[in-house]
């Protein structure tokens, strides 16, 4: 009964031992390779990117349009966003302070041309 007892706690400790490193510097999986979304860095780029394209955008926000809705300037332009109230997460942004938001390109497209160009917005962050 003893030898069963140190086989088991043997058996316990020795699974940590599998165990692999997961922080910084270490792939965490999936696709690395060429893309056909690109980055859409600029509010003058939101109207011609495609549907779903990763997005940062650094500037300001202007205006409030509606509950959800907001006009973003930067060097380029503007452009309408769209920021759920849960991703200020006690943040208060004034047309004056600088922010960064981190989203993607939402919008129909019909034919050639977006309908309703806008970034749904998951992330911002105030620059310092």
């Amino acid at each position: 009964m003893r030898y069963l007892w140190i086989a088991i706690i043997s058996l316990v400790f020795s699974i940590t031992a599998f165990a692999q490193y997961q922080g910084p510097g270490t792939n965490q999986g999936g696709f690395v390779g060429p893309s056909a979304l690109t980055e859409v860095s600029k509010a003058s780029q939101v109207g011609n990117a495609q549907e779903d394209a990763p997005c940062i955008l650094v500037g300001n926000i202007v205006e409030r349009l509606n509950r959800d809705r907001y006009t973003f300037k930067d060097e380029s332009g503007t452009v309408v966003v769209n920021i759920p109230p849960h991703v200020f997460s006690n943040t208060t942004v004034t047309p004056e302070t600088k922010i960064r938001l981190i989203g993607e390109v939402g919008g129909k497209r019909h034919s050639d041309q977006r309908q309703d160009p806008h970034v749904r917005v998951r992330y911002l962050e105030v620059v310092k």
